[in-house]
């Protein structure tokens, strides 16, 4: 999809895959883990998805958002694969892990469900989240601030789509366990908002 051509962010993960491999030198054994959208919690920590998501999607009513979707997996999975990718992994591989496809729209009904609060989630067309997105990106602009991803094409290239693969094959090989995505995002969810009942949020609760 050349999403390097277009997206520092991607390009530089593809230059630092390169550049580990390289530096391994045939002395080390070198492997990359390409990693989706992890969910989940941990200790004495707010999970990012508290200012990246959960902040924005609480400042609207109704939700909109574009189609698409991704694949997704639990935080205890990622440190199985890590450490399969330790006793296991082949030198010079980037293993894609992934457990769960899920569209946008389910994951954020999951969401919704542990906030204990009933939004309604309209699927927007790809050219008024860009709008919205590039608004954003304009304001940050002024703050000093850019982001990682082309605000004009990242709804187009990345968040309108489907970008699901098998996560099977790459579990076979690392031994990590699949399941428990739905919980992990309650869970998560729970983390980063303990006392759901004292929120000031906009919705009607359950």
């Amino acid at each position: 999809m050349h999403l390097a051509d277009h997206h520092p962010y991607i390009r530089c993960r593809v230059e630092q895959a390169k550049r580990v491999i390289a530096e391994g030198n045939n002395s080390v054994i070198v492997t990359v883990l390409e990693l989706p959208y992890i969910f989940g919690a941990m200790p004495e920590r707010i999970p990012l998805w508290k200012d990246v998501l959960l902040e924005r999607l609480l400042k609207m009513n109704p939700i909109m958002f574009p189609k698409g979707g991704t694949i997704t997996i639990t935080v205890e999975a990622v440190g199985e694969a890590i450490v399969g990718a330790i006793e296991r992994g082949t030198h010079g591989e980037r293993y894609p892990v992934g457990d769960q496809n899920m569209t946008w729209k389910e994951m954020l009904s999951i969401m919704m469900e542990g906030l204990h609060i009933n939004k309604k989630i309209i699927t927007i067309p790809t050219f008024l989240a860009t709008f919205w997105w590039k608004q954003m990106a304009r304001d940050k602009k002024k703050r000093g601030k850019e982001g990682g991803l082309d605000a004009s094409l990242l709804f187009k290239d990345i968040l309108s789509r489907f970008l699901y693969f098998d996560g099977g094959k790459t579990a076979a090989i690392l031994g990590y366990q699949r399941g428990g995505v739905r919980d992990a995002i309650l869970k998560m969810v729970d983390r980063c908002y303990p006392k759901k009942d004292s929120m000031n949020t906009t919705g009607s609760a359950h």
